[in-house]
């Protein structure tokens, strides 16, 4: 493939292509380069990036006709030149780390012996890419800070104890947390239909979710309302409290303006008990308090405390009545609502 055979929007939708993946492979790499290589008539090409894992050093990527190669080595300096220049039989192309380009990063493409005028129709044609590669290497750093930031994000939604969803008018899910579908898969009742509708086994409070997930919608943030159902478990008892709350939608669509519902699933029978170690910070307790007080939150009566650590029923009440006296609460009910609003909604 040599030059005439690469159109430069080739080039440009390689260059891009590959520099906006969030996970392209070495092989995309290298296909990239190769086409820069046969664009500019190169024998070889090589980029020159920050190893990510390996601060102070720079991964080398080259690739020739018939090979490629990967290294790690020392990164001696970050290039301040900002254009393009020849070295003997070499044109790089250097990007400082300046202007949102956090990431040095230096393309070098070498050439067999070229005349004149081939060298000249090389260095323009690298100046046209330089532009563009500049521009797809700034927007791929603050695309990448993006999936770094929708990353972490989910992750900590992931960690929350109680199911949260958020919805479009439609009922359809957006995106939801591990909790929200554990939760859904417990109970039965509530379900995602194959185009990703959030739906009751019930019609009836199907049509319920719709209305409050679409006025809720209407209401954006201008309306600061909240609404509140309890669906029942028929087959286990009980219910899971449902709260809808509008938000608006920034994500730049066409129905943006539409707004959108975070629905909140709390299963009472569910709520998390804190791990030992923070309810031994939290009130002092010693290591056979915070074991008790444990079981106490996960609704153990004394004898069956007794019973679970091998000892007596008199040791357990003294050792409820010594959590109630350090963490001032009067009765076991208000221990539970102690623990429940000092405790961050969080998985242990």
């Amino acid at each position: 493939m040599t030059a005439e055979d690469v159109a430069f929007a080739d080039v440009i939708t390689a260059i891009y292509g590959t520099v906006l993946s969030r996970s392209a492979s070495r092989e995309c790499w290298e296909a990239a380069l190769r086409t820069c290589i046969a664009y500019l008539g190169a024998s070889e090409g090589q980029i020159a990036q920050p190893a990510p894992d390996r601060p102070g050093h720079q991964r080398l990527l080259g690739v020739a006709a018939d090979r490629s190669v990967e290294a790690v080595s020392d990164l001696q300096e970050r290039f301040a030149t900002r254009d393009v220049f020849s070295a003997g039989r070499s044109l790089c192309l250097e990007f400082a780390d300046e202007e949102g380009l956090r990431e040095p990063t230096t393309l070098t493409f070498l050439f067999d012996v070229l005349d004149y005028a081939g060298w000249v129709a090389a260095r323009e044609r690298a100046h046209e890419l330089r532009t563009h590669i500049e521009r797809a290497l700034r927007l791929g750093s603050a695309l990448h800070d993006t999936y770094r930031r929708h990353d972490a994000v989910l992750e900590l939604v992931d960690r929350l104890s109680g199911g949260l969803l958020i919805l479009d008018r439609e009922a359809r899910v957006i995106v939801a947390n591990d909790a929200a579908h554990d939760l859904m898969e417990r109970m039965d009742e509530i379900e995602l239909s194959d185009d990703g509708l959030l739906q009751h086994r019930l019609p009836a409070l199907s049509e319920a979710i719709g209305k409050a997930v679409d006025a809720a919608c209407r209401a954006g943030l201008e309306e600061r309302r909240t609404w509140r159902m309890s669906l029942p478990l028929r087959d286990k008892g009980g219910s899971v409290l449902m709260e809808i709350e509008p938000r608006r939608r920034d994500d730049h669509s066409s129905r943006a303006q539409e707004g959108c519902a975070l629905v909140t699933l709390i299963d009472p029978n569910t709520l998390p008990v804190p791990n030992r170690e923070r309810l031994a910070s939290l009130f002092s307790l010693s290591a056979a308090e915070t074991e008790v007080c444990e079981l106490m939150l996960r609704g153990l009566t004394n004898h069956e405390i007794a019973d679970r650590r091998c000892v007596s029923t008199e040791t357990v009440r003294t050792q409820v009545t010594s959590v109630l006296r350090k963490t001032k609460a009067t009765r076991r009910t208000e221990l539970f609502r102690l623990i429940a609003a000092a405790s961050p909604p969080m998985l242990a």
